[in-house]
């Protein structure tokens, strides 16, 4: 049977891919049904979500009030995650341009109080804003051909340069903002770099030793110390240490770190639609459970508990990362996503998303 790996399945590629109601597979059965919404980002204080069926994002605050909204087309900046306190949020770059490197996607912006503000900086056109803290707080990809990089802007302070291989660079940081790590990337994800950020009082600050890596994004433990690179057989890694690996899957499409822990995700295609593959591993790497589905998944996980959790066919499913055993089975929740606070956030048929404290 043919069957085909999809390296990565990030939020925006199935915004762009999974919005369509369900059709017949070669085999004859009906697929089952796309994810309609996905949680990106989310903390104590609001969440921002992609509406997959109407291909918009938008911002909720604590009370599952939509505060703001914003298209999801090849003109618009995509919506990366939250900047410095959700629902505020960035948005940059975008994933109709992401493939062509003389594309000049839209320019970055900053959306606080419902109200949208650009980034500042000169040039900033066709370039993304990983992360920002303020409208002169960010991180942002830069350089020339042959000459790339990931700059880091402060108030007050010359912007810091790191070089990378390529153009192309994803984010992701701990729930408390105090590390990240971006993966940038040119034309070929088997020569990528890692670099790892530590936030200071003073802003970002990046360590100028890259760490080489095969990928194009990653997911960070809560201590900001350890990595699971996407797009690679799964493998715990540390700045310039040498990677563990964890699960039996040959290929890690979406991960998530718990307190202990952690939980990967290996997605697919046959002829009978998606395939999925899921494992949770342990302290010490071990498998202590494992799911297939044929639904479209998320997996995420809790940086103060040895919780994870899966959403699939709008059911989510928590699991201790210690025992394997599943902790809570939640009823209607189409997305998912820990808040940092021991919250999980889930999202209902309309949207609309609820606070659910841990058991």
């Amino acid at each position: 049977m043919k069957h085909r790996r999809l390296a990565v399945v990030p939020a925006l590629l199935l915004l762009t891919a999974a919005g369509c109601a369900p059709t017949a597979t070669t085999t004859g059965q009906p697929r089952p049904r796309p994810a309609e919404f996905i949680v990106i980002d989310a903390d104590a204080h609001g969440a921002v979500i992609a509406d997959v069926r109407r291909a918009a994002f938008l911002g909720a605050d604590r009370n599952g009030a939509v505060v703001w909204r914003a298209p999801q087309d090849t003109t618009a900046p995509d919506v990366t995650g939250c900047a410095r306190r959700c629902p505020d949020a960035l948005l940059s770059g975008n994933s109709g341009a992401r493939n062509d490197d003389a594309a000049a996607g839209p320019a970055p912006a900053l959306i606080r109080g419902g109200h949208r503000e650009p980034v500042r900086g000169a040039a900033l056109a066709g370039r993304t804003v990983l992360t920002a803290d303020g409208a002169d707080d960010y991180i942002v990809t830069g350089g020339t051909p042959g000459r790339w990089s990931l700059d880091t802007v402060r108030p007050g302070a010359p912007p810091t340069h790191v070089p990378v291989p390529g153009p192309h660079a994803s984010w992701t940081a701990t729930a408390d903002r105090r590390h990240g790590l971006a993966v940038a990337y040119g034309t070929d994800p088997s020569a990528a770099v890692a670099v790892w950020f530590t936030r200071t009082r003073d802003g970002w600050r990046p360590d100028p030793a890259t760490t080489p890596v095969t990928g194009t994004a990653a997911c960070l433990a809560p201590g900001g110390d350890r990595a699971i690179v996407l797009g690679d057989r799964p493998a715990v890694r540390a700045p310039g240490g040498p990677a563990r690996p964890v699960t039996g899957l040959d290929l890690a499409s979406d991960c998530a770190f718990a307190a202990s822990g952690g939980i990967v995700g290996a997605y697919g295609q046959d002829a009978g639609g998606e395939t999925v593959r899921v494992e949770v591993f342990g302290p010490t790497g071990a498998v202590v459970r494992h799911i297939e589905s044929r639904h479209a998944t998320r997996v995420t996980g809790d940086p103060l508990s040895n919780r994870v959790a899966y959403t699939a066919g709008g059911r989510t499913v928590e699991v201790d990362t210690v025992t394997g055993d599943i902790v809570r089975t939640t009823e209607k929740a189409f997305g998912a996503r820990y808040d940092g606070s021991g919250n999980l956030v889930t999202v209902d048929a309309n949207g609309v998303p609820r606070w659910l404290p841990a058991t």
